[in-house]
């Protein structure tokens, strides 16, 4: 929760930094960029997350076939990230309603600041997600580069169980 918190605090930080510059060079173009194309946006990188996950997810269950594991944790981290993409489809278009309420407008004339800013974070905090998502894939790769491979009766190079007795060799080890 904390870590969450920390998370919200810092996109807010950069939506306020991203808007203000914005305004300061008197330009429309961020607002009315996320305000036309937001949440399409927000739709596409939950499709391409949701695709990542289920490649991670497949190569986990290999990994743990193969060598065990518990990767619960992981799993409900996973589960955690579309509910949390889900949410911020489902916040961005409350704060597009609010924010373009011309009765609210009216009341609270910095309403489109305040709106811009929080756009900007949720349009960051997703583009966060995903590079978190793609990320994991290459923390698999490193893993699997990392285990040592010894061949069958075929001469098919095949993953070798990793005891944590013997050293990973690589190519043109002399040892």
């Amino acid at each position: 929760m904390i870590e969450h918190l920390k998370n919200m605090s810092f996109f807010l930080v950069i939506g306020l930094l991203v808007t203000a510059l914005s305004n300061w060079l008197q330009s429309n173009f961020i607002s009315e960029f996320l305000a036309a194309n937001l949440i399409t946006l927000l739709i596409a990188l939950v499709a391409i997350n949701t695709t990542t996950l289920s490649v991670v997810l497949t190569k986990i269950r290999e990994i743990t076939d193969q060598y065990g594991g518990d990767f619960t944790i992981t799993a409900n981290e996973m589960k955690l990230s579309i509910v949390e993409q889900v949410v911020l489809i489902i916040l961005s278009i409350a704060v597009q309603v609010i924010g373009t309420s011309s009765l609210l407008q009216a009341s609270y004339p910095m309403l489109g600041f305040v709106s811009s800013v929080i756009l900007v974070a949720i349009f960051s905090y997703a583009i966060y997600i995903l590079y978190d998502t793609a990320n994991s894939i290459f923390v698999i790769l490193r893993f699997e580069s990392s285990m040592p491979r010894t061949k069958d009766e075929n001469e098919k190079t095949v993953q070798k169980p990793f005891d944590g007795k013997e050293e990973i060799r690589t190519k043109g080890s002399l040892h």
